[in-house]
Formats: structure tokens, C-alpha cells, sequence
């Protein structure tokens, strides 16, 4: 069975009107130029494959958001003594508030750095890997990356902040 064809139209011959007249000819075949047909394969590569890769993307994004959310969480918790010895000398919750958001800011600015880093040298790489294929980062992409992580990160962060204000500094030292 074949599937397409290419033609060679002669130079004094209009490839739209030769096209024109294959398919009136025949209603089983659709004769494309050369623009029509690309513009048809891409649009079937894309059916098949961008989706997916969105799907991916959209995956590991979750993922690592989560992760993100996990780690600044359980980092908050982990200082727990050190908070209520902050609270124990007269911190305010608000000062504790600002350092728990100072310190989640720190960290996701730092592996946001690293990340964006490893995705640019995937991006040198992935075109000699894998020929025909590219990774690009885009403003928009790294600033909804930026922003929704700095969201996550704040109120992943905040949340255990909010407990420990409502830590009693005694608590920290019996136990």
C-alpha cells in the first residue's frame, strides 16, 4: 500500500491547478502541494508526539513542585528548636515569619538556578543526542516556573511558620 507519492510538476504547469486536477480525477486520493502536504505531516507529528511531551512536562513540573513543597516544609519543621529558642529571647512572630520566608525565598532562588542551568545545558545537549529535537527555554515558561514556584515555596514554607508561632518557647526545651 502506499501511502503518498511526491511529483516532480513540470516548470510551466501551476502545481495548485495539477493537484486540482489529480483529485477531481480520483476521490480516493487528495493530491497536496508542498506546502499543504508539511503542513499536514507536522500537524500529524504533532498529534502524536507534543501531547505526550506536554503531558510529561506538565508531570515533572507537579512533581517537582511537590518535592519543593515537601523540602521547605520538613526544612521549616526541622528547625523547630531553633524557632522556639528565637520565641524563648523575645522574637516576635513576624520576625520568625520573615526569616522562614527569607530562608524558603533563598533556597528556591538557588534551585531555581540550578534548574534553569540544567535545563539549558540539556538544551546544547538533547540536539546531538537525539537529532531533530530541541529544548528551548522561553520567558513566559521560566517566569510562570519563578512564579508559581516562589507561591508554592512561600506558603510551604509558611504553613509550619504558622505553627511555630503558635509555639510555646517551653515546649522547645522540655522536649
Amino acid at each position: 500500500m502506499i501511502s503518498y507519492a511526491l511529483l516532480d510538476v513540470a516548470a510551466d504547469k501551476n502545481v495548485n491547478e495539477v493537484a486540482a486536477e489529480i483529485n477531481g480525477r480520483n476521490d480516493r486520493v487528495l493530491a497536496l502541494p508542498t506546502a499543504e502536504f508539511s503542513s499536514e505531516e507536522r500537524q500529524i507529528i504533532k498529534d502524536m508526539s507534543v501531547e505526550i511531551l506536554n503531558i510529561m512536562n506538565l508531570s515533572g513540573f507537579l512533581i517537582g513542585l511537590a518535592v519543593t513543597a515537601l523540602t521547605l516544609y520538613t526544612s521549616t519543621l526541622r528547625k523547630r528548636q531553633e524557632y522556639g529558642v528565637l520565641k524563648a529571647i523575645g522574637a516576635k512572630n513576624r520576625h520568625l515569619y520573615a526569616v522562614v520566608a527569607v530562608q524558603a525565598a533563598l533556597s528556591l532562588l538557588l534551585g531555581f538556578v540550578v534548574a534553569i542551568t540544567l535545563v539549558w545545558v540539556l538544551g546544547q545537549l538533547v540536539p546531538f543526542i537525539v537529532p531533530g529535537m530541541g529544548l528551548a527555554l522561553t520567558q513566559v515558561g521560566v517566569s510562570r516556573v519563578l512564579a508559581t514556584s516562589l507561591l508554592i515555596g512561600t506558603v510551604s514554607a509558611l504553613v509550619p511558620a504558622w505553627q511555630l508561632a503558635r509555639l510555646d518557647p517551653a515546649q522547645v526545651f522540655r522536649g
